[in-house]
């Protein structure tokens, strides 16, 4: 959700207009980049703390 309102507030400052498909093509591709994030962290963790 915050990625969501921080990529409208960026769209609309810098561009001073929102443009779905835009604002969709950013929103999906930083979401997906997240979720790897992630589960890199939460794999790496995983298995530095248990060893």
């Amino acid at each position: 959700m915050i990625l969501g309102i921080g990529l409208t507030l960026i769209e609309a400052v810098e561009r001073g207009e929102i443009l779905y498909w835009r604002f969709f093509k950013l929103y999906w591709r930083g979401a997906e980049l997240l979720t790897l994030v992630v589960y890199i962290l939460a794999l790496g963790s995983h298995f530095f703390l248990t060893s």
